[in-house]
């Protein structure tokens, strides 16, 4: 078996109901001895044999969550492709607002999330990055709104830090959203 990805297709069997939204799915997709969790937005029935997408791997708990349907890795609208590159070039040539940053930091934290409807082809674009450096720019862009309110030298300090480790990936899905 080829190793799973974010957004690879798994085909499965609807398990048993864990509670709320998530069932167990059995697959002879997933690597031997890990458990796959089912979630879902609309009930599914028991029993149920489809193809479903891979949202979460944890290798640490030989763990996958997998999704039912589009919404997770819709392609970004529209509108929020325009935003997405104003909020890029916006932290690229240092003319941030609370509304661009607000935007930026928003691709980090759906995709961290998994809350949006794009949040997997947001992650892509940003050149698939681990959780944890997504997390860190995640608590960067929240560091500099809370010290663009109080000191503007440490603002720009975490700016330029910003700028440093994710400009190259943030070009680059910029490039791909125009």
């Amino acid at each position: 078996m080829s190793k799973l990805r974010l957004g690879d297709p798994i085909n499965g069997t609807v398990g048993k109901p864990l509670g709320g939204r998530r069932y167990a799915l059995e697959s002879r997709d997933a690597p031997k001895g890990w458990t796959v969790e089912l979630h879902v937005r609309d009930p599914l029935e028991t029993g149920l044999h489809t193809t479903f997408w891979v949202s979460r791997i944890v290798p640490v708990k030989s763990a996958i969550t997998v999704r039912h349907g589009d919404y997770g890795r819709l392609p970004v609208s529209e509108a929020m492709s325009v935003r997405y590159v104003a909020s890029i070039d916006a932290l690229l040539g240092d003319t941030l607002d609370g509304n661009t940053l607000a935007d930026l930091r928003a691709m980090a934290t759906h995709v961290d999330t998994q809350d949006s409807a794009d949040w997997l082809t947001v992650w892509r674009l940003l050149g698939e990055p681990e959780a944890g450096p997504l997390k860190e720019l995640a608590a960067m862009l929240g560091e500099l709104r809370d010290a663009r309110k109080t000191d503007p030298e440490r603002a720009a300090a975490v700016r330029e830090s910003v700028v440093a480790l994710w400009g190259d990936r943030l070009r680059a899905a910029r490039s791909r959203l125009a």
